[in-house]
């Protein structure tokens, strides 16, 4: 809780309209600190929230470009930060984030409930997620529920494709501005960890993981209708 202590205003004896005037003014004074703090706070607050744990994808210019461009749509999406759910053990979760250059950028998340099932639930902003930003709102939000198998043959081929053991970003390699960026987030057993690659239509070997991950989230699962074309 925040006091505010006003400081003590000592006035000579004067007509009874110039006190008037004397506590007239304390009181704004007073009114405009507690403003002013309380904005204050509410900035220090908003920049405060991240998204990504300090140098997930390294230092640097481009690996802060990266951090704000994901955070911002993050944000658009009406998405909640995922890594903080690490602090309790017993969640799991897995987002994928889809940015298609000249497209809506999509984000899938899948929660696993204490039953073993999941909830999947899938967003769509519009605008394109490439250079420069278009994006203002949310237009779709959809949730759905997956079945026990459904949920455990994700958790399998997450494990298979080798998600856990991947380098969060490509080794000296900045998002390329021509590519479409694909990043999957998981989280379980208090460990989180996030695999971001930038996509080129020839799909390179080391993006493999999110790209069979990403589309089985969005499109088997998440049942979304995207042509071939467009992925």
């Amino acid at each position: 809780m925040l006091t505010l202590f006003s400081p003590i205003i000592m006035l000579e004896p004067k007509t009874l309209s110039g006190v008037q005037h004397y506590m007239g003014m304390a009181y704004v004074y007073r009114s405009v600190l507690a403003l002013c703090l309380l904005l204050g706070g509410c900035t220090y607050c908003a920049a405060q929230e991240r998204y990504f744990p300090p140098n997930t994808f390294g230092t640097g210019q481009w690996a802060e470009a990266e951090v704000d461009r994901d955070t911002y749509l993050l944000k658009k999406l009406e998405e909640p930060p995922l890594f903080r759910k690490a602090q309790n053990p017993s969640n799991e979760a897995y987002r994928f984030l889809w940015l298609r250059t000249f497209h809506n950028p999509v984000a899938v998340r899948m929660e696993v409930q204490p039953d073993g099932t999941s909830l999947l639930t899938v967003k769509v902003a519009d605008g394109e997620a490439g250079f420069p930003r278009t994006v203002k709102k949310l237009v779709q939000n959809s949730t759905r529920s997956l079945s026990r198998a459904q949920t455990e043959a994700f958790q399998k081929k997450v494990t298979t494709e080798g998600f856990w053991k991947a380098a969060s970003r490509d080794r000296g390699k900045p998002a390329a501005t021509d590519c479409d960026g694909w990043i999957l987030e998981g989280l379980r057993s208090g460990d989180y960890h996030v695999v971001e690659r930038a996509i080129p239509n020839t799909l390179p070997k080391n993006t493999q993981i999110v790209q069979s991950l990403g589309l089985t989230l969005a499109i088997e699962l998440g049942q979304m209708d995207i042509p071939e074309n467009e992925r």
